[in-house]
């Protein structure tokens, strides 16, 4: 995906909302070569199975907010 489609993506959103987002950059795989690197994005985009991602980031808020670890309070 590229950044002007994730920016067209967001701007339904209010600019102050809190939101997760996440992403990944080429130079977090060392081992794909740079002529790979657009081919390897689109078959990420087009096959990854993201659905676990969800749950994983419930469990992890779940988490942090039983050991206390999000407040500063």
């Amino acid at each position: 995906m590229k950044v002007k489609e994730v920016i067209k993506d967001l701007k339904h959103l209010d600019p102050e909302a809190e939101i997760i987002h996440a992403w990944w950059e080429k130079d977090a795989f060392p081992d794909v070569a740079d002529k790979d690197w657009s081919y390897a994005v689109g078959r990420v985009d087009s096959r990854m199975d993201w659905s676990q991602a969800q749950e994983d980031i419930e469990m992890t808020i779940e988490y942090a907010l039983d050991m206390n670890t999000f407040r500063e309070d």
